[in-house]
């Protein structure tokens, strides 16, 4: 019996919050720029064989906002899943967040796809 792709796609989130929520983070890691960071490094570490040009890299737009690019095999919603958990461990105490993909305006420079990651204290922080 075959199941449905909506059914898959929240599979592939879950996976993806489940490995960052008991991934043991380095105890100098303390804000989501520090561990979107991290997931630079471990995916060129964990990731053989990755051509030049592969992977994913933060952009630090503000102090409340940055922005994670992918370009590698991974499924979109597995690195969803990674970067909503990430945003959801390390966001400060009483701040809330919030999680979009980024339209890829210039697909030939910037291959791939990314998420925006917004964090603040108010409604008005995350839009």
């Amino acid at each position: 019996m075959a199941e449905s792709s909506a059914h898959g796609t929240e599979s592939l989130v879950a996976v993806g919050m489940k490995l960052m929520d008991t991934l043991p983070f380095p105890p100098e890691v303390k804000t989501i720029p520090d561990a979107i960071a991290l997931l630079e490094g471990l995916t060129r570490s964990v990731v053989r064989n990755m051509p030049d040009g592969w992977g994913v890299r933060l952009k630090i737009i503000n102090e409340r906002n940055v922005q994670y690019w992918v370009n590698d095999s991974t499924p979109a919603e597995l690195s969803f899943g990674y970067v909503w958990a990430v945003a959801n461990r390390f966001k400060p105490p009483y701040n809330i967040f919030v999680v979009r993909v980024v339209p890829n305006l210039n697909p030939t420079e910037e291959p791939g796809y990314a998420f925006d990651i917004k964090w603040g204290t108010l409604p008005q922080d995350v839009e």
